[in-house]
Parts: structure tokens; sequence; C-alpha cells
């Protein structure tokens, strides 16, 4: 999505990055996943908050 950012993360902070086959999507899948398991979230410390809140 943004051409040479993996490598730029990757010098300036030494972790190594790897770009998701599905680049494009990955966030949107990973959000699905937890919703779809709210009770692992709320199980594992995530707090959940309003607009209002934030």
């Amino acid at each position: 999505l943004l051409w040479g950012m993996d490598k730029l993360v990757e010098n300036e902070t030494g972790i190594e990055t790897k770009i998701a086959e599905d680049a494009m999507y990955s966030t949107v899948n990973g959000a699905a996943a937890a919703i779809n398991d709210i009770e692992y979230l709320t199980n594992n410390g995530y707090t959940f908050q309003t607009v209002r809140e934030v």
C-alpha cells in the first residue's frame, strides 16, 4: 500500500516486517475476527468504551 513502508519500519525499529498476502483487507479481517469473538476480548482485558468515553 505504501511502497517501502515495511523496510522503513524494519530499519527504524529493528523489528522484522512482512507484508500480508492480502494487505488491503488484513486489518478488516482482524477486526472482524475480534468482533466475532467478543468474549475473548473481554476475558483478556479489553475494555469497551462509548464514543463519549473516549
